[in-house]
């Protein structure tokens, strides 16, 4: 956020477009992640990848450890 207040001050005003495309981007896969991992063949990968480990034995929610 700083660079973007920044590149505003120096450029007149306008922050360069590649900030708001690199954010927007990021943004999107964030969202894509949470809808494929939470999604059953996301968790049918997840099921796949952890079988045969102790993590297999554990709650797929996510939450902290007590």
């Amino acid at each position: 956020m700083i660079g973007i207040f920044y590149d505003a001050r120096r450029n007149g005003g306008r922050a360069h477009p590649a900030w708001f495309w690199g954010i927007g981007v990021a943004l999107t896969a964030m969202v894509l992640a949470d809808v494929v991992a939470y999604s059953p063949p996301g968790i049918a990968i997840t099921r796949a990848v952890v079988a045969g480990t102790p993590g297999a034995a554990r709650d797929m929610h996510a939450h902290f450890p007590p």
